[in-house]
């Protein structure tokens, strides 16, 4: 049996809300870049400031405690968001139907390994 495989290049749901949960710890990373870019053209300027260095301290305990907070969240959060299933001896047959139609589709949905969360020091 072949297996179908999506072909677009959009990210899924479950991808998406994984994006939307790890958002502040993105945003976070994003400022200490900023703040290590201002210390770089600081440089030119006769170096960089108390407050260039202050800033990027700032920066750097901001994606230390956001990490962390995101690494303490309980796992089951994803399973809080899932929809109610309804029991398959209590479907019709039209539902059935629908669900050995829809098959092909789940399954490739399921054979996406998970991604491996990357380690923040």
């Amino acid at each position: 049996m072949r297996k179908h495989r999506r072909t677009t290049d959009e990210p899924t749901r479950a991808e998406l809300a994984a994006i939307e949960d790890e958002w502040p710890l993105i945003e976070a990373e994003l400022d200490l870049v900023n703040a290590e870019i201002a210390n770089i053209y600081a440089a030119d300027r006769g170096g960089p400031t108390e407050l260039d260095w202050r800033r990027l301290r700032r920066a750097e305990a901001r994606v230390t405690r956001v990490a962390a907070e995101l690494a303490a969240r309980p796992a089951v959060r994803r399973k809080a968001r899932a929809k109610q299933v309804p029991r398959v001896d209590a479907l019709s047959a039209p539902d059935l139907a629908r669900i050995d139609a829809e098959w092909p589709l789940f399954a490739a949905e399921l054979d996406v390994p998970p991604t491996a969360r990357r380690a923040v020091a």
